[in-house]
């Protein structure tokens, strides 16, 4: 059932109210014409047993030579009369609680054991829908079965026998597609309006809420449609503000800890000259130089994080054999393939500084880097790969904090203090995506950028 239903709210729900209506449409037309039926039907007999005691009146008082006159005279298409000398035989079997062997035995003065009656059934639904199609497809109509059989005794011991066909034709189907179809668009056409108000706004706040995964700066959405969904719009635009105060809490607690760290990193950097040691002067002189590439770096992290670049839509094959190109000409054993032109909406020069730190990353620690772009599908991956000696599966996810540095595959010779997979992973999930390290079966690492794909 899911595999029929359309994809979005409105759709599901356009479809769900379309079949209600139908189905309740179509049992409210079967009750109202199974009704109609009735009434027509009973009116019908009324009338046709009225006929029938008029006709044994007529031939009651008619000469025996003008009897069969008589009964052509009132011969229909509907009505058949012929006189025989016997009672029929078998005798119908009469249901003596028969409403219409009561009405005709009333409007009849004569023994009741001289009138027989046999009421057969209305035609089904079934018989219905043939009769129906046959006359669509301009068929013979079925026939339906006698619905009245009766025999009365004339005064002069001959008995006439009589037949009524089904009391009425179906009604035609265009009584019941007309006022479904008719309701169909009506409500339909309501539907849709009522509907499109109502998740226009959901559409809206699904966008912005979107934007916001990716780390734009999304503007407050207007409160639109329903009280429950201006609630839904106004809870995410209290999240939104509270979001963007935190990062920015946090991003300026960063930048004044990194810029404070300053001061006294120089004030003890004089005090270190005064140290006769040398060898005591030497190390912590090159403390003091760490600690400063720390803060420097700190700061660094910390403009990235405050970035408010504009998003726009760029050649993501472009950028990345830009950022190849670069650690090509540097000399790197940096190898990508162009997949030729690929469109992404993001912002260009941080996602650029990400791609760079992990290729930069695999050139230093692992010899080479082999990058790879796939899609577009509903997801676009960047994989930078290497030849290095891998890191242990405990220290994967560690090695995305900051200054975390992995001995086995990090030294302070390399001028890294660990802050460019923190970074990568903080420009990347602002994209709305993710980073992931595994350890390659053939040895080297391999780290993959996943983004989504965007309009």
């Amino acid at each position: 059932m899911k595999r029929f239903l359309p994809r979005t709210v409105a759709g599901q729900l356009i479809a769900v109210g379309m079949l209600a209506l139908v189905v309740s449409q179509i049992a409210l037309m079967t009750i109202m014409l199974d009704e109609r039926q009735s009434a027509m039907r009973r009116w019908w007999a009324n009338y046709m047993l009225s006929r029938i005691a008029s006709v044994v009146e007529l031939l009651d008082q008619a000469p025996e030579t003008m009897q069969n006159q008589v009964i052509n005279a009132f011969d229909s298409r509907r009505l058949t009369f012929d006189i025989s000398a016997e009672a029929p035989n078998p005798q119908p079997v009469m249901d003596e609680n028969s409403i219409y062997l009561r009405e005709l035995r009333g409007m009849i003065p004569k023994d009741p054991a001289k009138i027989i009656v046999d009421v057969g059934e209305a035609p089904s639904w079934m018989q219905l829908m043939e009769h129906w199609l046959a006359s669509w497809r301009n068929m013979p109509m079925p026939e339906f079965d006698p619905w009245l059989e009766a025999s009365v005794q004339l005064n002069n011991g001959k008995w006439l026998n009589l037949e009524v066909s089904h009391s009425l034709d179906p009604p035609p189907l265009a009584l019941i597609v007309i006022p479904v179809m008719t309701m169909l668009v009506v409500f339909g056409s309501t539907l849709v309006i009522i509907i499109r108000h109502i998740t226009r706004p959901m559409k809206g706040l699904a966008q912005a809420a979107e934007a916001l995964g990716r780390g734009e700066d999304v503007p407050p959405v207007a409160p639109a449609g329903p009280a429950e969904i201006r609630q839904a719009i106004e809870a995410f635009n209290d999240m939104r503000e509270r979001l963007s105060r935190f990062v920015l809490d946090r991003t300026k607690m960063l930048a004044a800890v990194g810029h404070d760290l300053r001061t006294p990193i120089t004030s003890m950097r004089l005090r270190a000259e005064f140290i006769e040691d040398e060898e005591v002067r030497g190390r912590m002189l090159s403390s003091l130089d760490e600690m400063q590439h720390m803060a420097e770096a700190a700061l660094a992290f910390a403009r990235e994080e405050a970035s408010l670049e504009p998003t726009r839509i760029v050649d993501l094959n472009a950028l990345l054999l830009a950022v190849c190109t670069d650690q090509s000409d540097m000399e790197r054993n940096v190898v990508y393939k162009d997949n030729g032109r690929m469109l992404y909406r993001c912002r260009p020069q941080s996602l650029k500084r990400a791609v760079r730190n992990l290729v930069e990353n695999a050139v230093v620690h692992g010899n080479c880097a082999r990058v790879h772009l796939n899609g577009p599908q509903r997801e676009v991956w960047i994989t930078v790969e290497d030849d290095g000696p891998g890191i242990s599966e405990k220290d994967i996810q560690r090695v995305f904090s900051p200054f975390v540095r992995l001995d086995q595959s990090r030294g302070q010779e390399t001028g890294g203090i660990g802050l460019g997979l923190a970074i990568a992973r903080s420009i990347v999930r602002g994209h709305g995506g993710d980073i992931a390290i595994k350890n390659r079966p053939e040895g080297g690492l391999s780290a993959t950028i996943q983004l989504p794909m965007n309009g």
